[in-house]
């Protein structure tokens, strides 16, 4: 892989980074994070086949999205954890996991229906860890809300969801474009 460093973004990062008084890059510090990141294995999870149809993908990337926040207990700071096969998973990775291992059991998950019916016992079975999973009663409500929602205006799939949005805002939605101007430097 070769990096273009005259690329519009790094470039101005690069020249605003000679004009910080507050931030200081340790070169140290990224070799060392780089030399074991290098041998770390990043595998998909195994049991991703939703990605073979798409609509099933879109669904399941739906329902991600909306539980996907808050893994560490904000009590004493420990973070959600399972293992499967000997690793250790953890945050949404542990989510990603259980969610489909959910749907393999035949729990399905992406219809809006059943997650209007979900119940905090149904969520604790689902995503059973380390600690119980934070903020499991909000992730509950928001289910049985977004799966209402659903079910009343689009026949409890996500997909009718989509293809109901207005088509040029699919398709005329622009990159986000953000710049912004640091002392004397423009950062992109």
């Amino acid at each position: 892989m070769t990096i273009n460093w005259n690329s519009k973004v790094l470039k101005s990062v690069s020249d605003m980074m000679s004009e910080a008084n507050h931030l200081k890059i340790n070169d140290n510090n990224i070799e060392e994070v780089s030399d074991w990141l290098a041998y770390e294995e990043f595998s998909f999870p195994k049991n991703n086949d939703r990605k073979i149809d798409p609509d099933n993908f879109i669904r399941t990337t739906m329902l991600i999205n909306t539980l996907n926040f808050a893994f560490t207990d904000f009590d004493n700071s420990i973070k959600y954890e399972i293992t499967r096969n000997g690793n250790k998973l953890s945050d949404s990775e542990a989510m990603f996991t259980q969610i489909h291992e959910a749907i393999d059991s035949g729990i399905n998950l992406l219809d809006g229906e059943v997650q209007a019916g979900l119940t905090f016992q149904d969520l604790e079975n689902i995503f059973k860890g380390n600690i119980e999973m934070p903020m499991l009663q909000e992730r509950k409500d928001i289910l049985n809300q977004v799966g209402q929602k659903l079910v009343n205006s689009y026949e409890g799939d996500w997909i009718n969801f989509i293809n109901s949005c207005p088509k040029k805002t699919l398709f005329k939605w622009r990159r986000f474009n953000r710049k912004t101007n640091f002392r004397v430097s423009k950062v992109q």
